[in-house]
């Protein structure tokens, strides 16, 4: 599909067969993260990574779709009265700038919210301006914290 053909898209659930889109848009967003360390997975590896994840029950992957086509992913746990974080949000780098982690953003809030989790917690490479940015305007605050290399931010679930 090309970027121009592009006229809606909606936010479901993702499915198995998902999960080779997903690793592939893992993959092709990584290069404009600005990652002091490399992604280290094959596409055949982030593939297995993501079933597994999808198949733990500790994870909820939300894929936005335009037809049978994946153009973004938001991977966030989710527990009960807990903290909730997200794992990994990666839009297809020819469909950025049209709303589409925006709105996997506003539809992983509505699991947080309804499992009671106070704040939502991510990380941020640290050369990733491009995510800052994002995630500051939907209203994620850096902290002082890092977790290994990487910036922690959190959002209060109450301002989402």
């Amino acid at each position: 599909m090309s970027e121009s053909t592009v006229v809606s898209y909606s936010v479901r659930r993702a499915l198995p067969d998902d999960l080779g889109a997903i690793a592939r848009i893992e993959l092709d967003s990584a290069a404009y993260e600005g990652r002091l360390k490399p992604l280290d997975f094959s596409l055949g590896e982030l593939e297995r990574l993501w079933y597994d994840r999808l198949l733990s029950g500790q994870f909820d992957v939300l894929v936005a779709v335009a037809g049978h086509t994946v153009l973004g992913f938001i991977g966030i746990i989710a527990p009960s009265g807990k903290d909730g974080f997200i794992q990994a949000i990666y839009i297809d780098p020819d469909f950025y700038h049209r709303g589409i982690g925006t709105a996997l953003l506003r539809a992983s809030e509505k699991i947080f919210r309804s499992r009671h989790c106070p704040r939502v917690v991510l990380y941020v490479e640290p050369l990733n301006h491009n995510g800052k940015r994002f995630y500051a305007k939907a209203g994620f605050v850096a902290t002082a914290k890092k977790f290994r290399h990487l910036s922690v931010w959190v959002k209060e679930i109450a301002s989402c």
